[in-house]
């Protein structure tokens, strides 16, 4: 039996998930995080793919495959989130965290690590170099967009506008 709610939940969230934990109608409805940008560090074409068809509609994502690159695009572009896999061609996921750290600002700035790479100690290294999530692959699509979210909230970029009534 469903429950009438007058407020949809803003963002992608996952209804069914929703109604059966709260028993509520729920419609997911795109808002205005389609304009807070994500920089993805990764030089593997299909993980790119992947992340666009996961993130395309609901932020501006720009794409690089390195250290280097990820570290003037932060200078230069400021980005609202940065999510990295760990092996980079020309460094580390944990190096470019580190780094990000030191710069002026750059403690503010909401990053993921996505790998391969499961071990309890890779996982204490990448949270020790900086990063505010680690995600193990294969990525589960619904979480990982959840976890975007929820960093983003957790660093105060996110307008608080969970509930909103309907136009």
């Amino acid at each position: 039996m469903y429950r009438s709610f007058p407020f949809y939940i803003s963002g992608w969230w996952d209804a069914d998930a929703l109604h059966s934990v709260w028993g509520w109608n729920v419609v997911a409805r795109p808002t205005p995080e389609c304009s807070m940008s994500v920089l993805v560090v990764d030089a593997d074409t299909i993980q790119r793919d992947s992340l666009r068809a996961i993130l395309g509609e609901q932020y501006r994502l720009t794409f690089v495959a390195g250290l280097s690159e990820a570290l003037r695009m932060v200078r230069e572009h400021r980005p609202d989130l940065l999510v990295s896999e760990v092996d980079l061609s020309d460094g580390t996921g944990l190096e470019l965290c580190a780094r990000i750290r030191e710069l002026p600002g750059g403690r503010r700035l909401p990053i993921m690590l996505v790998t391969h790479r499961s071990s309890t100690a890779d996982k204490v290294a990448g949270f020790q170099a900086g990063a505010d999530d680690y995600v193990v692959k294969p990525v589960d699509t619904r979480l990982f967009s959840v976890r975007l979210r929820l960093l983003f909230r957790l660093k105060g970029i996110e307008r608080p506008r969970d509930l909103q009534a309907p136009r």
